[in-house]
Formats: structure tokens, C-alpha cells, sequence
């Protein structure tokens, strides 16, 4: 099974302590945890819980965001795995490498009407 396309996030600079600017650093590992869901995310909406991240990078990040794209995705026997692109305003610059498990009772819902929780029968 693979995911049937590619998505994409930006991540807008997101402070973690009141009045402190992130370190490029920090920037970089807050961002790395949507690449979890941006792998996982399917139609159905995110079926896997993030179990683990490996962030790789060349450089720091630039600029005042990080965009994240998914590059790859298995999943079999409720264990998936995947990769995705770390970029910024001037280009990829890393990858994070994601480990998730199948959540089965309740999913989140990505969908036009909003955010949901789905329960799963």
C-alpha cells in the first residue's frame, strides 16, 4: 500500500517559550513532527500515531518558515514508515524519517467541513 499522493505543509515560525526567538535548531525539530503527518495523511484522514522521527539536515534552516513534503510511505501489519523533505526559502536542506503505529479505534478527520474525531467501527 502506499499513499496515493504527495502532501505538503509549511510551518510558520512557532515561538516555544513566551518572548524566546526559536534557534534555527529548534525551528527544525518542531517542524519534523508533521512530517509524521504528512506521511501518514491518506483520504481517510490520520490512521497512524507518531511513534518515532530521525531528522537529518545539511544546513539550518533560512527564513522565516519550514515546509515539510512527503516523499515515501509503506505500512504493513499496523506499523508504517516513511520519509519527507525538509525545505525553506531557499531549498531542501534535510529529511526526517518517521515511524508511526495504526491507530484503530479513532482517527482524526481532515475534511472540507473541519476537524474531527472519528471513532472507527
Amino acid at each position: 500500500m502506499t499513499s496515493p499522493s504527495r502532501k505538503y505543509v509549511w510551518q510558520g515560525d512557532i515561538g516555544t517559550v513566551e518572548g524566546e526567538k526559536p534557534t534555527g535548531f529548534e525551528r527544525v525539530c518542531a517542524a519534523s513532527d508533521l512530517g509524521s503527518a504528512s506521511v501518514n495523511w491518506s483520504e481517510r484522514g490520520a490512521q497512524y500515531i507518531n511513534a518515532d522521527a530521525t531528522v537529518s539536515i545539511s544546513r539550518l534552516p533560512s527564513g522565516s518558515g519550514i515546509g515539510i513534503a512527503a516523499l515515501d510511505w509503506s505500512a504493513n501489519g499496523g506499523v508504517s514508515a516513511g520519509a519527507a523533505r525538509l525545505f525553506d526559502e531557499m531549498g531542501p536542506f534535510g529529511v526526517v524519517s518517521v515511524s508511526a503505529i495504526a491507530q484503530t479505534r479513532v482517527r482524526v478527520d481532515f475534511t472540507p467541513d473541519g476537524f474531527a474525531l472519528r471513532e472507527l467501527l
